[in-house]
């Protein structure tokens, strides 16, 4: 043993508080930032008001603020990059993870060589919204100075309205869209150190840990209780990394299951957390011991109801009138229909455990909206349900509250969660709300005379959707709490197990908030109900993860890392390195076992499969080309790109979620052409092919622990190759990518805590491991997971 040295941080706890008084999921990690950090403890202790507590521990450099009670303000700079504050409830311990900021500032400079009488800026560091960040002027140099985390930052500059790439920066990127950004790098993009769990000795109690890292720390968590945990040993060398044993305590066995957290870090950066479930002090080893309210196992599916089938064609009300496509008219798919593909075993056998249902709420009758566009003249249904004209009423063309519970009692027999899809944001003008208080909507015309329609970016918490479809007020607690009592009904009157929340940046925090809160006083807490809410924005990380919180939503979709997984796999030239550091940044922002949707596809973009054959271009408008050309599959050409796709998705950590139909490759462009009929017979050799793929990827992920529960290590990537290795305790899998034209040999080298595994190819190609390397051949855009056993 040399004289590295390690620290373990010892803490303790006495027993345990009753359910009611505090909330057992495992904390979220509070970025504490230089200056003031805001902390509010409704959404670690629901019943902050009637519970006493004490801050009992606060880590060096902070001055904590108490305001009213339940908010905490905390002044100054962490010392440490990892740490907790320390609270006593009622003679119980617990502990706030707690992670230093590492932000830097950045002061951005152009010189231009062209003149313009308007210069701005747009990139991921202020959601490409263009009025965000004006540039400062001075001799004809243009400055913007921003205070970042580390990261690759993608942008372009806006003169006189026209969008073009910084000349002084020759660092570029692919926008996916037949253009470039370039590509600004800020601050210490080194590696966080890396720790993972490598094994458990049942006699001793003992976890054995490995990481490469010299003068770590760690901090073991159970359930939110820091716990009294026995340094045994270490053992560390430079060539070895360094391996070190923890006890853990004997009251651990008193529960059926409890969230083991180790928290780590290094002298200069927080590392990877791990997160090991237990049951009766023991680590589990199975994943038949865990079932769909543990949401790290779930597999999601999404379905569009009125497009994926026809159960009950009494209900059928098409409009049938010319000025409505029939793309954009109701095709007859309902809740019965759902449910006939649940009694017939068609999830199961995709061994889905999660259902997110589109919206059935009551929509209009007739049409509305009207695009005069790409030659074609039509008004559209409301067959998505995404015009509610009810917050609590189900759109009888969708089927009855009858209907509903026998889907949701039919999904819960079959061990699989139902999500509904709630629209808060906004409303149809024929909502009784507006015509009873229309001071609830937000303003149509901005100052400036503008119309205030689809302005994402620049006017986010209150622009509208379209004329007829106002965005509802939501920062107005009036409104507000209208909107939560009716999310809430869903839940008393239906056994539910969640949300997927449409539009979500679009509505303040405070909202999310408060709905998260009265779910855990009204319904998770008091009748022990698993929930998880997921939200649907488009932005920068930062947006993103401002929601994602033990106090609001559970995760969003990570549409950014699929842009990313997108383009790699099948858009020519795309660098795999680009995919390896969206998936690094997907950690670092959301965590290590974040909770994070990963998809195929969605239903407002053109269908995958389509661009992996190259029927969408990445440089046209998938919305033009599915108005104005029939898109079918290309036989024989990206399905092997598809089913990459589901590889990738299947294998990193997030909540992976099938868009209906592509798990049999469906083509189109986008809205609606991306929204056909779900087709359940008729398959070709090609759509079979990859239906037997996925449900091998998708039974490969509900019986691996380490696709659950194991740590993340990017161990190689370049140009056309993309290799990580998943690790639970003993048990590991290996992915391995490749965007190249032809056959690769490819060689790794694997990290000491992998070296004496044995693997096994789970897609029957090649594989040697000799002298701590692996060797494998990988076909022309194919993949290969390595198991071990």
């Amino acid at each position: 043993m040399n004289s590295m040295r390690f620290l373990l941080v010892i803490l303790w706890v006495s027993c345990l508080l009753p359910a009611q008084a505090l909330w057992d999921k495992p904390y979220s990690t509070v970025t504490v930032s230089d200056g003031t950090t805001q902390i509010e403890l409704h959404d670690f202790l629901p019943n902050v008001e009637q519970t006493a507590y004490k801050i009992t521990g606060v880590p060096s450099g902070i001055d904590v603020q108490v305001v009213n009670n339940y908010t905490l303000i905390l002044h100054g700079a962490m010392e440490k990059p990892m740490d907790f504050l320390e609270l006593t409830v009622q003679n119980t311990q617990v502990v706030i993870p707690l992670k230093r900021s590492n932000k830097v500032q950045h002061t951005f400079t152009f010189q231009p060589t062209d003149t313009y009488e308007k210069l701005e800026i747009k990139g991921t560091f202020n959601n490409w919204d263009v009025s965000a960040d004006p540039l400062t002027t001075k001799n004809g140099q243009y400055t913007l100075t921003k205070t970042l985390s580390p990261g690759r930052y993608e942008y372009v500059l806006v003169g006189d309205g026209k969008e073009f790439t910084d000349n002084l920066n020759e660092n570029r990127i692919s926008n996916g869209m037949g253009g470039y950004n370039s590509v600004l790098e800020v601050g210490d993009l080194s590696a966080a150190p890396f720790f993972t769990a490598v094994g458990f000795d049942k006699g001793k109690k003992e976890i054995r840990f490995w990481t490469a890292s010299s003068n770590a720390s760690i901090y073991p968590v159970l359930d939110n209780h820091p716990i009294a945990a026995e340094y045994v040993s270490s053992e560390s060398n430079a060539a070895n990394g360094t391996y070190f044993t923890l006890r853990i305590p004997d009251y651990a066995k008193i529960t059926a299951k409890s969230q083991l957290r180790v928290y780590t870090s290094d002298s200069k950066k927080a590392g990877n957390d791990l997160w090991i479930p237990f049951s009766y002090g023991q680590p589990v080893a199975r994943t038949a011991l865990l079932n769909r309210n543990d949401h790290h196992t779930n597999i999601m599916y999404s379905v569009l109801v009125d497009r994926f089938r026809n159960g009950n064609p009494s209900n059928d009300r098409p409009l049938n009138i010319p000025e409505v496509l029939p793309a954009a008219d109701w095709h007859g798919g309902d809740l019965a229909g759902i449910t006939m593909q649940i009694r017939n075993n068609y999830f199961k056998n995709l061994n889905i455990n999660s259902l997110w249902v589109s919206p059935i709420i009551l929509n209009p009758e007739g049409p509305y909206g009207h695009m005069q566009e790409y030659g074609v003249d039509t008004k559209f249904s409301g067959y998505h349900g995404y015009w509610p004209i009810s917050s609590s009423k189900i759109d009888p063309r969708f089927g009855s509250d009858e209907e509903f519970q026998q889907l949701i009692g039919q999904a819960h027999h079959q061990d699989m969660n139902v999500l509904l899809d709630y629209v808060a944001n906004h409303v149809h003008e024929e909502h009784p709300l507006l015509e009873k208080h229309p001071d609830w909507k937000t303003d149509l015309i901005l100052p400036d005379g503008r119309k205030n329609i689809r302005l994402y970016d620049e006017q986010r918490l209150t622009t509208w959707f379209d004329e007829f479809m106002p965005t509802l007020d939501l920062e107005r607690e009036d409104v507000a709490k209208v909107m939560i009592d009716s999310a809430v009904f869903w839940f008393k009157k239906f056994r539910i197990d969640g949300f997927r929340h449409d539009a979500t940046k679009h509505i303040p925090n405070s909202f999310w908030r408060q709905l998260t809160y009265q779910l855990k006083r009204e319904i998770t807490m008091p009748q022990n109900r698993a929930l998880y809410q997921i939200g649907e924005t488009y932005g920068s990380h930062e947006l993103i993860a401002s929601y994602v919180n033990t106090g609001m939503l559970d995760g969003q979709f990570e549409f950014n890392l699929f842009d990313k997984a997108r383009s790699a796999l099948m858009q020519p030239g795309y660098s795999m390195k680009n995919l390896g550091e969206a998936l690094s940044e997907s950690l670092t922002y959301y965590g290590s076992h974040h909770l994070m949707g990963t998809i195929t596809g969605n239903h407002d973009k053109g269908r995958t499969i389509s661009y992996a054959d190259g029927s969408l271009r990445f440089d046209e408008d998938a919305k033009e080309a599915g108005y104005t050309r029939t898109i079918n599959n290309v036989p024989g050409k990206g399905f092997n790109k598809m089913a990459q796709l589901f590889a990738f998705n299947m294998t990193v950590p997030g909540i992976p979620v099938i868009y209906y139909g592509d798990e049999i490759g469906m083509p189109g462009g986008d809205d609606p052409d991306s929204r056909r009929m779900m087709q359940f017979s008729g398959l070709n050799k090609d759509q079979s092919d990859l239906l037997h793929t996925v449900r091998k990827l998708t039974g490969l992920r509900s019986s691996r622990m380490e696709l659950l529960y194991g740590q993340t290590e990017i161990l190689h990537s370049d140009d056309h190759t993309l290799v990580y290795a998943r690790n639970y305790l003993d048990k590991a899998s290996l992915v391995v990518l490749s965007s190249a034209e032809k056959m690769q040999e490819i060689e790794v080298k694997l990290p000491k805590y992998l070296q004496n595994k044995e693997f096994m190819s789970e897609f029957g190609h090649s594989a040697m491991l000799i002298d701590g390397k692996l060797s494998i051949e990988i076909p022309a855009h194919g993949f290969e997971v390595l198991t071990s056993y």
